[in-house]
């Protein structure tokens, strides 16, 4: 069995190496995606233009966002736009917190912060950087972390007042 260089196939009608690279990019972004799809957090991953090129279903599942936003090339703006236009950052002009929060993305900086969604859940966010300027954001659902945390100060907090007051 020969292949044509050419791109095109042979007289015996096998694949040509440009059609197995291409078979292979295709199983290799299916098996990523397949993975991604298994992980509890969200992730993404956007390139050195702000352009989107990784993504998880937890990430549109944690984040409230349609799977039709979710495609190759689709920029990090569109993905702020949306949650600015339906209030997620409160109260501002969503262009202005559009504007804001792309010129930190263009920094290319490791950052890690949490943000309480409208709808009370509580996210950790963390962003790294990678190669070539691009970046990946993993997501983290920590409402429950951060409810039982705040019991427990509650409790030791009525646990310090109780001794006081016995003292």
């Amino acid at each position: 069995m020969t292949m044509s260089g050419q791109g095109e196939q042979d007289v015996q009608g096998t694949q040509t190496a440009d059609e197995t690279a291409l078979s292979f990019d295709r199983r290799y972004r299916e098996m990523l995606g397949a993975g991604l799809d298994l992980l509890d957090q969200g992730v993404t991953v956007f390139d050195a233009d702000l352009r989107m090129v990784a993504w998880n279903g937890a990430f549109l599942r944690l984040l409230d966002f349609p799977a039709s936003l979710a495609r190759p090339g689709m920029s990090f703006g569109e993905f702020i736009r949306y949650n600015a236009e339906r209030g997620d950052y409160g109260p501002g002009e969503p262009e202005a917190q559009v504007a804001e929060r792309v010129a930190r993305a263009k920094s290319f900086q490791p950052h890690v912060t949490e943000r309480i969604r409208p709808n009370g859940q509580v996210l950790s966010i963390r962003g790294f950087p990678l190669p070539h300027q691009g970046f990946i954001t993993v997501y983290s659902d920590v409402t429950e972390q951060r409810r039982a945390q705040a019991q427990i100060a509650s409790h030791q907090a009525e646990l310090e007042a109780h001794i006081r007051s016995r003292t």
